[in-house]
This record gives structure tokens, C-alpha cells and sequence, in this order.
């Protein structure tokens, strides 16, 4: 079985990324579209090109959009009866991101030994905030984590929207800002002297 990278578009429209194992393109082509998804490009991914990603990816910071990706991936594996260390290991591999594959791959080794989710988790403060940590308690708690995983999913899918809408506000105010303060810099050395 080989890795491929695909990149696709739901019924919404929304462009979908992700990765899929079969023995060629074909097979992922059917996958996509048994999963109601319209197919755009799929890439055969070597091992030295995900390397490669991997290292590109070591100094980035975890953003809204991966923790979100993260959160669904981890919900859908638990609802479909995967093992949590098994999906995590799973994830960890397919992560672009070094550091988010590092924090994966400590906490499944953690999970392994015996210690709760909630736990692990609350040991990573920068990557994973307070409310992280209590709905995955609540979830361990409940017994039902895969869908406190899926609302967790959906608040840093939320966050991610409401991060990009307030960046798109400020680029117009700031543009006008400096054009103002071009203006009077202009004015003061070339007119009022």
C-alpha cells in the first residue's frame, strides 16, 4: 500500500486536504467519492517528500485549523471503535506539523503506560487550554469522549473562522491608517517647509 495526499471539495464547496493508504490512485479516487467528496488532485507521497514536510513543519506554531483537523480526525477514529492509542499513533503520522507530531506521539506513550487523556493533555498548557482539558475530562468522565472530542472540534473550527473574520476587519483600518500617516509625513517634508 502506498501514501497518497489528496486534496478535495465536500458538497458545500469547502477544499478538503487529507492523506489515504491504497494500492493506487484509482482506489482513493473511489474512496473520495464514496464519501460524497468531489475529488481535485491526489499526489503519491514518498517518504522523503513527507520527511521533508515534517522538517519544513518543525518550527510552526499549532494553529486553530490543525487542533480542529486534529480533533475530528480523533473523533471519527473513536466513534468508528479505534483504539485511542491507535489513533493517535495514526494521526501523529500524518501531521505536517513537527511539533503537534512530537506532543501526539508523547501522549499515546503516556495513554500506553496508563494515565487518563485528560491528564496528558493538561501537561501541554500552550497547545491545549483549559476548556480542552475539562471537556476531555468531561468526556472521560462521561464516557463518551469521541463526541467531547467532536465538540472540541467544532469550538476550534469556530475560533479558526472568528481569527480569520477579525484579521479581514483590521486590514482596511490599518490600511487607511497608513496612508494617512504617508500623507502627513509627505506634507510636513515636502509642503510646509
Amino acid at each position: 500500500m502506498k501514501k497518497y495526499g489528496y486534496v478535495a471539495r465536500d458538497l458545500a464547496g469547502a477544499q478538503i486536504k487529507g492523506f489515504a493508504q491504497a494500492a493506487n490512485s484509482n482506489e482513493v479516487l473511489n474512496q473520495l467519492r464514496e464519501q460524497g467528496l468531489t475529488p481535485i488532485s491526489v499526489k503519491d507521497i514518498s517518504k522523503k517528500g513527507a520527511a521533508k514536510a515534517r522538517q519544513k513543519g518543525h518550527r510552526k506554531r499549532i494553529k486553530s485549523a490543525d487542533l480542529a483537523a486534529l480533533c475530528w480526525q480523533l473523533a471519527t477514529m473513536l466513534e468508528g471503535g479505534i483504539p485511542i492509542t491507535t489513533a493517535l499513533d495514526i494521526i501523529s503520522e500524518d501531521t505536517d506539523n513537527a511539533q503537534l507530531q512530537s506532543i501526539l506521539k508523547e501522549i499515546s506513550e503516556k495513554v500506553k503506560k496508563g494515565q487518563p487523556v485528560s491528564e496528558c493533555v493538561a501537561e501541554y498548557p500552550k497547545v491545549f487550554n483549559r476548556l480542552c482539558c475539562a471537556m476531555i475530562l468531561a468526556g472521560e468522565t462521561g464516557g463518551n469522549l469521541a463526541k467531547a472530542i467532536g465538540k472540541l472540534a467544532e469550538y476550534f473550527e469556530n475560533r479558526d473562522k472568528l481569527a480569520k473574520k477579525v484579521k479581514g476587519a483590521m486590514a482596511y483600518p490599518i490600511f487607511v491608517l497608513s496612508f494617512i500617516i504617508i500623507i502627513v509625513i509627505f506634507i510636513m517634508a515636502f509642503i510646509v517647509p
